[in-house]
């Protein structure tokens, strides 16, 4: 994303591309962790690696949320020009 600085709408769809690839994983992580039988503990443990896929979301949600930002300022400008 970092070399697409000025593709604003290849921004857009590689975000809404990691909210999908995202969702797969989180769901995977869910059911993997919850079908492993533990035999000394009943609770299904739950590591940092999916605490990090949870908090990943809002901060895709703020960086799209910026891109429209953005766009709607530089379609402004032009309005002016």
């Amino acid at each position: 994303m970092l070399l697409k600085y000025k593709n604003r709408k290849a921004q857009l769809s590689l975000g809404k591309g990691n909210y999908f690839i995202l969702l797969i994983t989180l769901i995977y992580m869910f059911l993997s962790v919850s079908t492993i039988d533990y035999a000394s503990s009943k609770d299904p443990a739950y590591d940092v690696g999916l605490y990090l896929l949870v908090s990943a979301i809002p901060f895709v949600f703020l960086a799209n949320r910026g891109i429209k930002n953005d766009e709607k300022l530089i379609k402004s400008l032009d309005r002016l020009r």
